[in-house]
């Protein structure tokens, strides 16, 4: 084992960077109490190498470095007031639409990165702490508010699935070796680093008029049904709904999210087709009439097939001229 760290004569945690070799015998293995001899030479990487050839766990080691070197770090930043940062997630939504009258459609806005020194918060730190029935390798503490945080190191076990659904917030940190320890010198966990995790943070949601409904290049799906009887649906930007509403031509608009997926959109398109039906909106479409059915003979274009004409419809629109129509109750 070629260890970063070990215990001073002191106790202390003390990397192979500030060890004196000229004194190798006041460095101890953490893990198995074994004198370590720093070694800092030229050609390898310097390390501590036991002193004698113990059957030392490497994990578990590697375990209880991490938890002694968090919790040596943030009650530093505690002690000496320096900022230790997070960052979580923001969701914004518009609710520009909710003011307007047959709008009712909020938008899912790119959502922002908060950031927040968790020492302001969490003023307390133990090392191995038993809260709420489970003992957390680091437990972060409010004096102010009853909030914590479990700081959960592994190696070889990941965090057990009855702690996580205890709904306590979580960092869990992955290590495989203490390089991974490396970014807590920045003292900032941000959820973008791949080797932890984040359990039961609640997400912010800011709901607001973020965006004027004049100035929205959003895109929102309309369906309409025009007074000559046509069904259509296509995309619009949100500053030319309240225009499309205003149209005299018109007789039905329904506004929905903005999908992609053509199957979804066709799908969407019949829903919408049989609800302003049942409504009792007058109009008529093959999709509101009962003779409807899918073509199911993939050689020919057309999506419709009329049972009662035993034909096929290129376009659900053309059963406004029908004289069969039967429309669906």
């Amino acid at each position: 084992m070629k260890n970063l760290y070990a215990l001073n004569e002191f106790g202390k945690l003390t990397s192979i960077v500030d060890a004196d070799k000229n004194h190798s015998d006041n460095y101890a293995c953490l893990q198995c109490g074994d004198t370590l001899i720093p070694k800092k030479g030229k050609i390898y990487r310097h390390h501590f190498s036991h002193k004698t050839k113990l059957d030392c766990n490497y994990e578990t080691y590697l375990h209880k470095l991490g938890k002694i070197l968090f919790f040596n770090l943030y009650k530093n930043c505690i002690d000496n007031k320096i900022p230790f940062y997070t960052d979580y997630e923001i969701i914004k939504i518009c609710n520009t639409c909710d003011a307007k009258e047959n709008f009712n459609l909020n938008c899912n806005l790119k959502s922002e990165v908060g950031k927040i020194d968790l020492t302001t918060i969490f003023d307390q730190v133990y090392l191995e702490k038993n809260h709420d029935g489970f003992i957390a390798d680091v437990l972060l503490k409010s004096s102010q508010r009853k909030e914590v945080i479990f700081v959960e190191i592994w190696v070889t076990h990941q965090c057990e699935k009855i702690k996580i659904d205890s709904g306590n917030r979580i960092i869990e940190i992955n290590l495989k070796n203490e390089d991974d320890l490396k970014f807590l010198e920045k003292k900032y966990i941000h959820q973008n680093i791949s080797n932890c995790s984040f359990y039961n943070f609640k997400i912010p949601v800011i709901k607001k008029n973020h965006v004027q409904i004049n100035d929205c290049d959003e895109l929102v799906s309309l369906f309409t049904i025009y007074k000559s009887g046509k069904a259509i649906s296509r995309n619009v930007l949100r500053k030319n709904l309240e225009k499309e509403f205003q149209n005299p031509n018109t007789l039905y608009n329904k506004i929905e999210n903005y999908n992609e997926d053509g199957n979804s959109y066709f799908n969407n398109f019949i829903s919408n087709v049989e609800e302003a039906s049942r409504k009792g909106i007058k109009f008529k479409n093959c999709f509101a009439c009962r003779f409807w059915a899918e073509n199911t003979r993939y050689d020919y274009d057309a999506i419709i097939f009329c049972k009662r004409h035993k034909a096929l419809v290129e376009n659900s629109n053309h059963g406004y001229n029908c004289d069969k129509f039967w429309r669906i109750e």
